[in-house]
């Protein structure tokens, strides 16, 4: 008999799923406290108090002990609770509860949970075990053998904090029922998957090459050696968006040995934030997946994975994510790419880019200061031809500043602009700057002697209508570039704090958007700081001395116009490399402006016509609004554009500046007709 038991005992169950073994478990102790109640009820006469008096853990100990007609189940209950300790195919169940730090009592809590919905026929035994047929704590300190004062469920315990079961309500005096969340089976099963609620908020990273200047070494060195004397790290990736902040910190993480995936946090409301963020961690946990969150400004920070060890975080470069408590940050911030490496990656990301002529690759790359994100974003519209690229690059980020700037057309070339010999020489050594400037300051010698104030800022100076604006968008053509007028009405805020917060985001944003800053009528930015006679005195004084350090880090392309530079404050001329004055034309210039329109519009006048027209005191701008009012008077007799209806349209201009036609200047344009 013993050697049957033996025998019986030592060998090998056959191979069952994790599930199963989890429900013959809880079932195998139901029929052994079953049968311990059933003793109970013959030794107390079915009196309740009396068996409750009778029913102890040790009183039910004994008898299990020595019940003959037992013996077979316990051998089998300790088989299957070996297994279950021990054996390959309860692995999962084994480091769920090591993952989320389950104690005991808590595990027993799951497993009752999970054998209950495997099998429902268990609620009229459990009726009988603790008088209601779910679970409940009661229900699990007898049927596991657990004190009756025992605690199994702590309140602020991982199992309740991680909603891997939930407690219903009950009735006063009444033991909350417990049901297991249904993720925890899927996290079960053979192949496991985040939940439905989870999906569309996450997204794989792709397992880029890094580029050769980002520290990934160190970084995962750092880690390793904190992971080491910690329980948990969090990565703080801190870079321009498009800067390949995801891909570095999915390159790190994965040096770890983890898988990885990306959190669209931004996707997510903030109402909706603490619940999603919370089932956005568990199922990494439970998955074995390092997460990869966005900082949204104003969502609290995800909850801690304080057993797996690492996850991380990206950020803009002034950003700092809120702490987590016990974990220690290690921040990175991404240099951008130069412009080799932003060469080599377009090659590797868009193939048919081998095929164009080098140069234009490195004009390509020289132009767009684009960070690695973004290059992949392009390189998936497959731009057929380097113009076709340039395009596409300008398309992908200027949504980035939002209301704070508006694009203009910039449809001017070189020979649309009118000006005097010394200032196109000026505007050429602009240009040529613009361009060559990526180069310059990537050699190391550059950045050692000027390690701040590597942007190029152009203040274009002038009355009204001389030709500011119009060149801005010359050269923005010319370089290939987007031209973007920022809008000062919605960069300065009444409110506290505002000014300075948008004042941030578009130098930084400006940094590696691949375009050219326009501030029109710049000085009321820009202006003399004043003296402090009240409270909004000091906070724009405030404002205008964060704007002076903007600009002194500032490393993009911008233009400053303004009508009055004795209103800039010196402090911004100071750090000013170009300051070109756009004076009013003459009268050569004006001839000549009268005449490259009125061609092209196909109504060249006579050269006597020309010198009349020239001979007024207008600006380009004027010149061009008068023409334009021409035109539909013209249109409106239906009649070919002519002398008379240019001296109605100079009428109109005159009178804006409250000046008139003379007879003199009346008679030597009409004389013309």
């Amino acid at each position: 008999m013993s050697a049957a038991v033996h025998t019986l005992a030592s060998t090998p169950p056959p191979a069952a799923r994790l599930l199963d073994l989890v429900g013959e478990r809880v079932v195998l102790r139901a029929r052994r406290r079953l049968a311990w109640l059933h003793a109970l009820d013959e030794a107390a006469g079915r009196d309740p108090l009396a068996r409750e008096t009778l029913d102890t853990p040790t009183a039910e100990a004994e008898f299990l002990a020595s019940s003959t007609s037992l013996h077979a189940l316990g051998l089998r209950l300790a088989d299957v609770e070996a297994r279950l300790a021990v054996a390959p195919e309860a692995a999962d169940l084994r480091q769920l509860a090591a993952t989320f730090e389950l104690s005991h009592g808590e595990l027993d809590v799951l497993q009752a949970c999970l054998a209950l919905e495997l099998s429902p026929a268990l609620g009229p035994a459990f009726t009988v075990v603790s008088h209601g047929p779910c679970v409940t704590e009661p229900l699990v300190r007898r049927l596991f053998g657990h004190d009756r004062d025992a605690l199994v469920l702590p309140p602020g315990g991982p199992l309740l904090r991680w909603r891997l079961v939930a407690a219903a309500d009950a009735g006063p005096g009444e033991p909350a029922p417990l049901r297991c969340d249904p993720q925890v089976r899927v996290w079960l099963s053979p192949q496991p998957t985040v939940a439905a609620a989870v999906a569309p908020f996450i997204r794989s990273l792709p397992d880029l090459a890094p580029l050769a200047s980002w520290p990934v070494a160190a970084a995962l060195a750092t880690l390793e050696t904190h992971l080491r004397s910690a329980s948990a790290v969090r990565l703080v990736v801190a870079g321009h968006p498009g800067a390949g902040r995801r891909s570095f910190a999915a390159r790190v993480l994965r040096g770890l040995g983890a898988a990885v995936f990306a959190v669209r946090s931004a996707r997510i409301d903030a109402a909706a934030w603490q619940d999603l963020a919370l089932l956005v961690t568990r199922d990494a946990l439970a998955l074995g997946v390092a997460p990869v969150w966005e900082h949204i400004e104003g969502h609290p920070p995800p909850p801690c994975l304080s057993v797996f060890g690492a996850q991380a975080i990206v950020c803009a470069p002034d950003e700092r994510p809120v702490p987590l408590d016990g974990v220690l940050d290690v921040r990175v911030t991404l240099p951008p790419p130069t412009v080799d490496e932003r060469a080599d990656l377009w090659r590797r990301l868009h193939p048919d880019a081998a095929t164009w002529p080098e140069d234009q690759v490195q004009s390509f790359a020289t132009r767009h200061p684009l960070g690695p994100g973004d290059l992949a974003a392009v390189a998936r519209l497959r731009p057929a031809t380097p113009a076709e690229a340039a395009t596409r690059c300008r398309e992908a980020t200027r949504h980035r500043l939002g209301e704070l700037g508006q694009v203009l057309r910039c449809e001017f070339v070189w020979d649309d602009l009118v000006v005097g010999q010394r200032l196109r020489l000026r505007l050429d050594d602009l240009a040529f700057e613009a361009r060559d400037r990526s180069l310059f300051w990537e050699q190391p010698q550059a950045r050692r002697l000027y390690p701040r104030g590597t942007g190029l800022l152009a203040l274009f100076t002038g009355t009204a209508g001389t030709g500011k604006t119009m060149a801005a968008q010359v050269l923005a053509a010319d370089l290939g570039l987007d031209l973007v007028r920022i809008d000062l009405a919605a960069v300065i805020s009444k409110y506290i704090g505002e000014t300075t917060k948008n004042l941030r985001k578009i130098f930084q944003t400006a940094a590696n958007l691949g375009a050219v800053l326009l501030f029109d009528e710049a000085d009321a930015l820009f202006a003399r700081r004043t003296d402090v006679r009240d409270a909004h005195d000091r906070h724009a004084n405030t404002d205008t001395n964060y704007l002076l350090q903007l600009v002194e880090d500032f490393s993009g392309l911008a233009i400053l116009a303004s009508n009055k530079k004795a209103n800039l404050d010196p402090a911004f001329t100071r750090r000013i490399r170009h300051v070109l004055d756009f004076p009013r034309p003459d009268a050569s210039a004006r001839r000549t402006i009268w005449r490259q329109l009125l061609t092209e519009l196909g109504a060249p006048q006579s050269d006597q016509a020309l010198d009349a027209l020239a001979s007024l005191d207008l600006s380009g701008a004027q010149i061009k609004n008068a023409i334009v009012a021409a035109v539909f008077v013209a249109r409106s007799g239906r009649e070919p554009l002519r002398v008379p209806h240019l001296v109605r349209g100079v009428e109109r201009e005159l009178d804006k500046d409250g000046r008139s036609l003379d007879t003199r200047d009346r008679g030597r344009m009409t004389a013309h007709a």
